[in-house]
């Protein structure tokens, strides 16, 4: 085996299977939260922060900051836009998050 022979190597990449989802419908959302290529409904929200639920990823973790895109909408007020969250808490299915920096509001 040559120094160089690793050039002639054909490799075939690696393919995730991992795809980009959407949440299932779900009557009770307050919209839509999106992070990186992750869409999660939104249980309820306020204008310090958000519950995610369900929540079966493992993309964030607790104490993390993380930007976003946001859809929320309850009684009459919503949020859209670009916005910056940090965890507080992670439990069996959900995720509470409160807001760093706020969407706008509408």
């Amino acid at each position: 085996m040559g120094v160089f022979d690793f050039i002639k190597t054909k490799q075939t990449p690696k393919v995730s299977n991992v795809s980009v989802n959407s949440p299932r419908p779900n009557a009770n959302s307050r919209g839509t939260v999106t992070v990186d290529k992750f869409t999660f409904n939104v249980r309820d929200y306020s204008l310090k922060g958000f519950i995610l639920e369900p929540y079966d990823e493992k993309i964030l973790a607790k104490g993390q900051k993380f930007k976003c895109s946001v859809s929320l909408s309850k009684d009459g007020h919503s949020y859209n836009g670009r916005a910056e969250a940090m965890v507080t808490k992670i439990t069996s299915g959900a995720l509470a998050a409160t807001f760093t920096i706020k969407p706008s509001s509408n």
